[in-house]
């Protein structure tokens, strides 16, 4: 009788849950459905737009928000005349989603298998963005071989824990730095995401050691810290939009 009376008063909590699950299936399948549209970039805009009005209205604390990272990138695009963009770490493909239209040719580089598959299917209706599931360490190389200008070079490959992927090392940022650097053209527009990490532990280097290295093979180069990024500008540097 007792097994029979908790049985009927959990039958509400139940369904409850039921409806909250069939709901989260409905909403991802709408996700999936409009993602890219015309309908998801208007919304993607004056989300971001809110975000970053936010942000600057709370005083810029580190680290911002997503949208303000990708307002940053098309700032350094659009002032550099970059036509190419290439990035670590591609995880939902917010992104290269955001930047499709601005640049002629997109390189994004995911570790995990899963991620990647997902990005791929994301982008198959859009020939100038190529998703390259690996590890960025050794991708990037390959990568490289394919650009014959500028690029402006995003790198976020370094391991934070959730959904993403790590490989042998938590951050291989100096892999993917002498990639860079051995590439035929020397003016590629350089920025790293996360500079609140880069403090000599679990495999990152420390920001003087990455100022060190740019010293060393780019001394032509503007090296700066600002909203959690590091950039490495070739002569002067950009200013932000905001």
């Amino acid at each position: 009788m007792a097994h029979l009376a908790w049985s009927q008063a959990s039958r509400p909590f139940v369904r409850l849950v039921y409806f909250g699950n069939m709901l989260l299936i409905l909403k991802s399948g709408l996700r999936a459905a409009l993602c890219d549209t015309a309908i998801w970039n208007i919304w993607q805009r004056r989300r971001d737009k809110r975000q970053i009005a936010a942000w600057i209205k709370a005083g810029k604390p580190i680290p911002p928000p997503s949208s303000v990272k990708r307002r940053i990138l098309s700032n350094y695009g659009v002032a550099r005349s970059l036509h190419c963009f290439v990035e670590t770490g591609t995880l939902h493909g917010d992104t290269p989603s955001v930047l499709k239209d601005q640049f002629k040719a997109i390189y994004s580089i995911e570790l995990s298998e899963e991620l990647a598959r997902k990005a791929v299917r994301r982008f198959r209706a859009y020939p100038n963005i190529h998703i390259v599931q690996g590890d960025s360490g050794e991708r990037l190389a390959e990568i490289m071989n394919d650009i014959s200008s500028p690029a402006l070079i995003w790198l976020d490959g370094h391991y934070s824990a959730g959904i993403t992927a790590r490989s042998g090392i938590n951050c291989p940022i100096v892999q993917e730095l002498a990639s860079i650097f051995s590439h035929s053209i020397k003016d590629h527009v350089i920025l790293i995401d996360d500079a609140r990490h880069f403090n000599g532990t679990n495999d990152y280097p420390t920001i003087e050691e990455l100022r060190d290295i740019f010293a060393r093979e780019r001394p032509n180069y503007d090296f700066s810290v600002s909203s959690d990024l590091i950039r490495a500008v070739p002569g002067s540097p950009v200013a932000d939009p905001f």
